[in-house]
């Protein structure tokens, strides 16, 4: 998984910086398991791919991983793809 901050620097060299501004500030309140969501699908965000299914895919392999716990999976992508939108 890489670093908040990696993800960040890249997404901030798009035009769009304000909102990727918003986006970080909002991540950084997410806990570790929605960050975690988070810094997955912000690349492909960024790209411009549908937010749900990305987030929802996401949060899938990160589960099937065992990265994240199961149980609050939706709860965190919810409130991941809240800071996603931001994008």
């Amino acid at each position: 998984m890489l670093p908040i901050a990696i993800v960040l620097a890249a997404l901030a060299a798009t035009p769009a910086s304000a909102q990727t501004n918003a986006s970080a500030r909002c991540a950084e309140d997410l806990n570790a398991d929605a960050l975690a969501i988070f810094e997955a699908s912000a690349p492909a965000i960024a790209e411009g791919r549908e937010l749900q299914a990305v987030v929802t895919g996401t949060a899938r392999q990160l589960v099937m991983s065992g990265k994240i716990d199961m149980s609050a999976a939706p709860d965190n992508a919810v409130k991941a793809g809240q800071c996603l939108r931001l994008l």
